[in-house]
């Protein structure tokens, strides 16, 4: 044991006392004669009254030693995750003597007991608190007298609790609880938490470390592609500090059950009945069954692929086989379909439902007369229609080319006589829908009925200009109604007149082709709307006249046919501006 300092400071003032008054006499009587006499009484007088090793050992055995921490280190820093810890305090002490603790200036009653080796501990621990904590150990003899302290500094920092969430996978992040259902012998699953900022995470599955990381800035880890088996998985998550004090673990055990088959789809019946629209289903037979999803759009192009949006209705009993949407606009068409999940995420859909019948229907009125106006040299015409959606589901609008007819066609010699263009305009927007600024010849959309016929000439002639070639190509062409659908005929005539241009010797070959397809209605623009049932739009039909001379003529005619949002459009709807008749001025 170490000898504290303050005992031999105290011996040494004792002894430096008793030597003090062995070396004085009595007080100066000025009598010189009876020194000598004085002096030896003196000291008989004190080597009888006072005995210093006696007197030493007193002091001694009323000292006591501090007690030695060896469990501690004077300053320590432990993390807390609830912002109080109980800390284990072990040591050596004079054998007989017992312990006390004062924590943060407050003496703990009970005493901690010095084996016959001198070794004690707070074998329930001393209760310290978040922040800074001061510890007195001291060590006590009966009658309560005590040593110095010994002591200790503690520094609590509270510890963020350590949570995270197991997902089936990172991108739906759907939750999974204990019990997993997977499609798969050893699915794989994704873990994500929260810890402390910049901190080594740890992940065990099974008494396995599989993984470690580094979490962020806030305190975000995660683990991705984590590997379960069949039956239970402990997966355990902890961290470790900057100084290697690891947190509390976090158990969390998932039991692993495959589950590969789909339900058995459902077939969706229903009608429209004066309370709403009615929906009926044949019940599932899934022993895995989770839930039936009602989804509802109000445009089957919107379908969803899987039952996360336009969820009207999620019934979790099975036995349930009927539903009734009363959140309905009466005549307005609603799209429903029914999605039947079991416990592995498998899923099934039934047909699509449309409650009433949808209705692709759109009307065209003509508004105010042709209007004309000049702008930069330019002739501008105007023709304005109102289109209103007249069914009962969002409808978009499909822009259609009848035909563009010139008269007179453009001269080749002359490319831009005349030249006309030609626009599709929303002038409450001042979107334009279709713009063509180089019309110089009539076009015919090929699923017109009307037969058009098309000549083009070309002259070649051979690299010694002695031989002269012109080949004459005609294109009837003739669009004709069968059952569903419009068939086109192509009949081509190809004449190719040789010519020796030194005899004057010429000949003449003929070929004749002809060739049906399916004709489609010539799409042209971009997509108008949508438009809700009811909703109006005003369009204009913009002509101008690019280099046109006075009296030449175009006559232009548009469709518009109802479409869904993905384009697809209804040609039995279509609607007409019928021909539009311009002719230049010349301006």
């Amino acid at each position: 044991m170490k000898k504290n300092y303050k005992i031999i400071s105290v011996l040494f003032i004792i002894s430096f006392l008793i030597l003090a008054v062995s070396s004085c006499g009595t007080p100066n009587s000025g009598i010189t004669g009876n020194v000598s006499a004085t002096t030896k009484l003196a000291d008989d007088q004190t080597s009888s009254s006072f005995d210093l090793t006696k007197e030493l050992n007193t002091l001694k055995e009323k000292l006591i030693n501090p007690p030695v921490v060896t469990s501690h280190k004077p300053y320590q820093e432990l993390l807390s995750g609830s912002g109080k810890e109980l800390v284990i305090i072990r040591g050596k002490s004079d054998v007989g003597t017992s312990i006390a603790i004062k924590v943060n200036g407050i003496l703990a009653e009970k005493r901690y007991t010095v084996d016959n080796s001198g070794d004690f501990e707070t074998g329930d621990g001393v209760e310290i608190v978040e922040g800074m904590n001061t510890v007195e150990v001291y060590a006590l003899r009966a009658g309560d007298e005590k040593s110095e302290p010994t002591k200790l500094v503690f520094f609590i920092k509270n510890q963020k609790e350590l949570s995270f969430t197991i997902y089936s996978n990172a991108d739906s992040l759907i939750e999974i609880s204990s019990q997993f259902y997977s499609k798969e012998i050893e699915p794989h699953v994704y873990i994500k938490g929260f810890a402390l900022p910049i901190v080594d995470v740890f992940l065990k599955i099974n008494d396995k470390i599989i993984g470690q990381t580094l979490s962020g800035d806030a305190g975000i880890f995660s683990f991705g592609d984590v590997q379960l088996s069949q039956g239970s998985n402990i997966i355990s998550v902890w961290y470790s500090s900057g100084d290697n004090q690891p947190s509390a673990q976090v158990d969390k055990e998932i039991n692993v059950s495959k589950d590969i088959l789909s339900p058995d789809p459902s077939s969706l019946t229903g009608f429209v009945g004066s309370d709403g629209n009615h929906l009926a289903w044949a019940q599932s037979t899934d022993i895995e069954f989770v839930s039936y999803k009602i989804i509802r759009v109000d445009d089957p192009a919107k379908n969803s692929n899987y039952p996360e949006n336009d969820v009207i209705a999620t019934i979790v009993d099975k036995n349930i086989s009927s539903y009734t949407d009363t959140d309905i606009i009466l005549g307005k068409a609603y799209f429903y379909t029914l999605w039947t999940l079991d416990k592995a995420g498998n899923l099934t859909s039934s047909n699509v439902l449309p409650l009433p019948a949808p209705k692709y229907t759109i009307s065209l009125s003509r508004m105010p007369e042709l209007q004309g106006n000049i702008i930069a040299r330019r002739e501008w015409y105007y023709e304005y229609y109102e289109i209103t959606n007249t069914g009962n589901v969002p409808v978009y609008i499909q822009p259609i080319l009848v035909w563009f007819l010139l008269d007179p066609e453009s001269d080749p010699e002359m490319a831009l006589n005349p030249l006309w263009g030609a626009y599709i305009w929303d002038p409450s927007s001042g979107t334009y829908y279709y713009e063509n600024t180089d019309i110089r010849e009539s076009h015919v959309s090929d699923w017109i009925s009307r037969g058009t016929t098309k000549r083009t000439e070309t002259v070649t002639y051979s690299t010694d200009n002695l031989t002269r070639t012109t080949t004459v190509l005609e294109i009837y062409k003739i669009a004709e109604e069968t059952v569903g659908k419009r068939i086109v005929t192509l009949d081509k005539t190809t004449t190719v007149t040789v010519e020796n241009l030194v005899t004057g010797v010429s000949t003449t070959t003929t070929a004749h082709e002809v060739s049906n397809a399916i004709a489609e209605p010539e799409k042209i623009g971009t997509l108008i709307g949508a438009l809700e049932p009811g909703d109006k739009i005003k369009l204009a039909v913009k002509i101008t006249n690019v280099a046109a001379d006075n009296g030449d003529k175009i006559v232009v005619h548009f469709n518009f046919a109802p479409a869904d949002s993905l384009g697809f459009y209804f040609t039995d709807d279509i609607v007409s501006t019928g021909d539009i008749f311009i002719t230049s001025s010349g301006k």
